[in-house]
C-alpha cells in the first residue's frame, strides 16, 4: 500500500538492514496487512546498526490522526518483541485505558500466537502476559513508581499526548542495561498541556537527534481544513481498504467543532499550544512617546467573551509611514461603550471597526449614526496578521501602555479556516481586548479609504 508523504519523517537509510519486514510478517500472522504508513515507520524505526547488531533508533515517535491504525502497529511491535523473548511494558493515558488496550492486544494476538502464551493475568491492577519463551508483557501505571524494579526491552507509551516528561524519566532507567531496547510512543496531536509529546515532536521535527525516529502525518499550519486535498495528505489511510472513509471525514467536518476536527482528524496541534504569538520585548522597543498621529483615524473596539471588559483603541498612519496605535479606553462592563465611541468618533472623524461575529457585534444597533466597518472572520484574521506583521517589521508604534503591552505578551492564536486570529482569552484566562481592539484599529487605518476630514488640533 502507498501513503501520502509525511509532514515530518525520519528518512530511511537505504544501506541499512531492517527488521521492518519481520514486523510486517508478524502483522500478517495476526491477521492484518500493514498500511503504507505503518510499513514506512516499521522499516525505518527497526533499522539495524550492522556494527553492533542493535537498533539504530532507541526512541520512536508516531503522530497520526484517529482511527488510522496506531493500535495495530503497536500490537505488531509488541508481538515481535514477545516472540523474541523480550520484556515489554505498556501504558496509556491512565491505568484504566492501559488495561483496556492490553486486553485488546491480547485478543488480537491470541488466535495466531495463543499457543505460545504461558500465563495470562487479567485481574485489574495485575494485568500481564508471560510467554513460554520467557517473554512478558506488563501493564504499568503511568507514574514514577509504575515500572520500578523492571528491566525492559521495549516500552510502549500509547496516547502520549496525556503525559509529562516525568513519565520518560521514570521509564527510561528500566531500559538502561539493554543495548537493543526501544521506547515507542504514539498519539494524535496534543494540546498546550502535552509536555512529553510536544518535546519529542519538536525534537523530531528538528531532526537533531540520531537516536530518535519521528513520523508525523498531519495538515500543515497553513493548510485549509475545508479542502479534501488537505484531508488526503493528512489522513494516511483515507479511502484505503479498512482505513478511514471519506464519508466519516465528511461527517466529522460537518459535525465536529473546528478545533476538534483539526486535532482528531487532521492531526494538527492548536495554534495556542505553541509559544506566545508575539515577542513582547520587541513590541516594547517600538514604543515612542513623541509619536504623532496622522490625519485619518480608525477606532477599534472589542468586548471580552464574558462581556466583563471592553477596550477602545485609535490608530492612524503617521507621516513617516508607521502605524500608530493607542489604547484610549479600557473599563469593566459594556454599557459605557456606545456613548464613548460616539464621542471619540465625532472628535476624530474616525471610522469604528469591529468584529461583527464576536461579542462587539451587539453594539451595531447603537452605532447607526457612525461610520462603521464590520469585519467578518476572514477580515478579522487579516487584521490580526496585519498587527503581527507590523510588530515583526518594526513599522508599528505605540505609547507603551501597560494594558496593551500585557495583552501582547499574553496573546496566543486560534485557527480561522486556513488563517489564524488572536484567541480572545490568554492562557491564564485574562482577556486580550486591548490587543484585539488595537488590531482592528490598525486594520481600519490601513484599509478605510481617504475622506476629507478636518485637521486635528
Amino acid at each position: 500500500m502507498t501513503c501520502p508523504p509525511a509532514l515530518h519523517a525520519t528518512p530511511a537509510d537505504d544501506t541499512a538492514s531492517s527488521r521492518g519486514p519481520q514486523l510486517a510478517r508478524v502483522a500478517e500472522l495476526l491477521g492484518f496487512d500493514l498500511f503504507g504508513w505503518q510499513r514506512q515507520v516499521a522499516d525505518v524505526a527497526l533499522e539495524i546498526d550492522d556494527t553492533t547488531g542493535v537498533y539504530r533508533r532507541r526512541t520512536v515517535g508516531v503522530s497520526v490522526g484517529r482511527q488510522n491504525g496506531k493500535t495495530l502497529l503497536l500490537t505488531a511491535r509488541v508481538a515481535l518483541e514477545l516472540l523474541s523473548g523480550g520484556q515489554v511494558a505498556y501504558t496509556a493515558q491512565d491505568r484504566s485505558m492501559a488495561s483496556l488496550r492490553f486486553r485488546e492486544m491480547v485478543e488480537l494476538m491470541r488466535p495466531a500466537i495463543g499457543s505460545r502464551f504461558g500465563t495470562l493475568r487479567l485481574a485489574n491492577g495485575s494485568e500481564s502476559l508471560s510467554m513460554a519463551n520467557g517473554g512478558a508483557l506488563r501493564v504499568v501505571t503511568p507514574s514514577r513508581e509504575g515500572a520500578r524494579g523492571l528491566t525492559l526491552d521495549l516500552v510502549v507509551i500509547d496516547e502520549a499526548l496525556a503525559h509529562s516528561l516525568e513519565l520518560v524519566a521514570a521509564l527510561g532507567p528500566t531500559m538502561s542495561t539493554r543495548p537493543g531496547a526501544q521506547l515507542w510512543m504514539a498519539s494524535n496531536a496534543g494540546t498546550a498541556s502535552s509536555e512529553l509529546l510536544r518535546h519529542y515532536r519538536d525534537l523530531g521535527r528538528a531532526g537533531d537527534s540520531d537516536s530518535l525516529a519521528w513520523f508525523e502525518w498531519a495538515a500543515s499550519d497553513d493548510d485549509d481544513p475545508d479542502d479534501p486535498e488537505v484531508w488526503a495528505r493528512a489522513i494516511p489511510t483515507l479511502n484505503e481498504a479498512n482505513g478511514v472513509t471519506m464519508a466519516a471525514v465528511t461527517d466529522s467536518h460537518a459535525t465536529m467543532t473546528a478545533d476538534l476536527f483539526d486535532r482528531e482528524m487532521l492531526n494538527r496541534w492548536p495554534l495556542d499550544a505553541a509559544d506566545y504569538a508575539l515577542d513582547v520585548t520587541k513590541f516594547a522597543t517600538l514604543a515612542d512617546d513623541n509619536a504623532e498621529h496622522g490625519d485619518r483615524f480608525a477606532l477599534g473596539v472589542d468586548i471580552s467573551p464574558m462581556r466583563d471588559t471592553a477596550s477602545i483603541c485609535i490608530a492612524s498612519l503617521t507621516d513617516d509611514g508607521r502605524q500608530f496605535v493607542e489604547l484610549v479606553d479600557h473599563r469593566p462592563g459594556v454599557g459605557w461603550v456606545p456613548a464613548r465611541l460616539t464621542e471619540l468618533a465625532a472628535r476624530w472623524h474616525a471610522t469604528v471597526v469591529l468584529d461583527a461575529g464576536a461579542a462587539a457585534g451587539s453594539l451595531l444597533p447603537h452605532l447607526t449614526s457612525l461610520a462603521t466597518l464590520e469585519l467578518g472572520a476572514r477580515d478579522y484574521a487579516s487584521a490580526c496578521a496585519t498587527f503581527y506583521d507590523a510588530v515583526q517589521d518594526g513599522t508599528l508604534t505605540h505609547l507603551g501602555d501597560d494594558l496593551l503591552t500585557d495583552a501582547v505578551g499574553s496573546a496566543t492564536r486560534r485557527r480561522l479556516g486556513d488563517r489564524w486570529a488572536w484567541k480572545r482569552s490568554s492562557n491564564d484566562g485574562s482577556p486580550i481586548t486591548p490587543l484585539v481592539a488595537a488590531s482592528l484599529a490598525i486594520w481600519g487605518a490601513v484599509t478605510v479609504p481617504d475622506t476629507p476630514t478636518p485637521k486635528v488640533h
